[in-house]
């Protein structure tokens, strides 16, 4: 079966992401995070915007979640800083995720930290990204020009 434009996105977004050197990546993770550093991609939402001349134009969200692990408070600022920072100029680098976007925009990003019973104290962030794209109306398998 083709893969969807939708799933096209995802994949090169993990692929771009999995550059940053020493970072595992992992899609939709439903495990509980136990390799740091990490990027988890959490697939959101679409908005689908049908404009009757046969484009579709999809905003689709994405969710980047960054999880480090680190002995001071300090040093655990400091590793959350750095792979919020990779992993926000890798995707915003190229806003078209590989030519199949239109464009990405950053909208928002949550922050924290977890001392934690029985491991290191980890800390995080949750980046929230919207990818607008086009596919052929009626065909999330082929990509409309624009």
């Amino acid at each position: 079966m083709p893969t969807t434009i939708a799933q096209q996105i995802l994949d090169h977004v993990e692929t771009h992401l999995g550059t940053i050197p020493g970072v595992t990546v992992w899609g939709n993770r439903t495990e509980e995070v136990d390799k740091f550093p990490a990027l988890v991609v959490v697939e959101g939402e679409d908005k689908p915007d049908n404009d009757n001349t046969g484009v579709t134009l999809i905003t689709m969200s994405v969710g980047i979640e960054g999880h480090v692990q680190a002995t001071t408070d300090a040093e655990l600022r400091a590793a959350r800083e750095a792979l919020y920072a990779a992993a926000l100029a890798k995707l915003l680098a190229d806003t078209t995720q590989g030519g199949r976007a239109i464009d990405t925009n950053h909208t928002g990003t949550e922050r924290w930290t977890d001392q934690g019973e029985g491991h290191k104290p980890t800390a995080g962030f949750s980046a929230a990204l919207e990818i607008l794209f086009a596919t052929v109306e009626g065909d999330p398998f082929t990509q409309a020009g624009i």
